[in-house]
């Protein structure tokens, strides 16, 4: 953020350094390719910012999904469990302990 604050002021000042040099005679070339510039950094800086602001959105999103994963696991043992008189958990449990 620090970056894009230092680049608009240092933007203005070229601006109105160009703007108070040469009075109305500011060329539309030179504008033209300023105000480029300033849409460019402008919208730079905006999406940085942006990005860095939705940043816990995604993690807390990654999470969910995560949870959706597990409950979706939970509900299939039980299902197979009820239904099936299959428990992996037990079965899993007995084949890994050690004899």
């Amino acid at each position: 953020m620090d970056g894009c604050v230092i680049l608009i002021h240092s933007l203005c000042r070229v601006l109105t350094e160009l703007w108070n040099s040469s009075a109305l005679t500011f060329s539309f070339k030179v504008e033209r390719v300023l105000l480029k510039f300033w849409s460019v950094a402008l919208d730079r800086c905006l999406s940085s910012v942006f990005l860095s602001r939705l940043a816990p959105l995604y993690f807390s999103a990654q999470v969910l999904w995560v949870l959706i994963g597990l409950s979706a696991v939970g509900i299939l043992l039980t299902f197979l469990r009820v239904y099936l008189n299959v428990d992996l958990l037990q079965e899993l449990g007995s084949a890994l302990s050690p004899l």
